[in-house]
């Protein structure tokens, strides 16, 4: 269980060719928000990436998510798709970046 201003980040290798990982999520309380804790997390976790063989990093984000597509657009991720999630009844955009 984590504590309730615990961030968190994971990525995985996923099936879209050898050295791309999935961003599954990077999550940071808004009481944190504003003080580099979801760049540095990100910044770990590309640096984990390439230690691991990873070359790609992609990700999806709700549409409607400004923040965080800014934040992932300042962090030098391209979006690449838009699409609609019939399961989450939302839109997404896709984003990924080369390590």
């Amino acid at each position: 269980m984590h504590a309730a201003h615990e961030p968190i980040v994971g990525a995985e290798a996923v099936d879209e060719g050898p050295g791309v990982y999935g961003l599954g999520n990077c999550y940071v309380h808004p009481d944190q928000w504003g003080e580099g804790v979801g760049s540095r997390l990100l910044d770990r976790t590309e640096r984990a990436v390439r230690s691991g063989g990873g070359n790609r990093i992609r990700l999806a984000v709700m549409a409607d998510n400004e923040r965080a597509i800014g934040f992932y657009e300042s962090g030098g991720y391209e979006r690449v798709a838009e699409g609609y999630d019939e399961r989450l009844d939302v839109r997404r955009c896709f984003y990924a970046k080369d390590l």
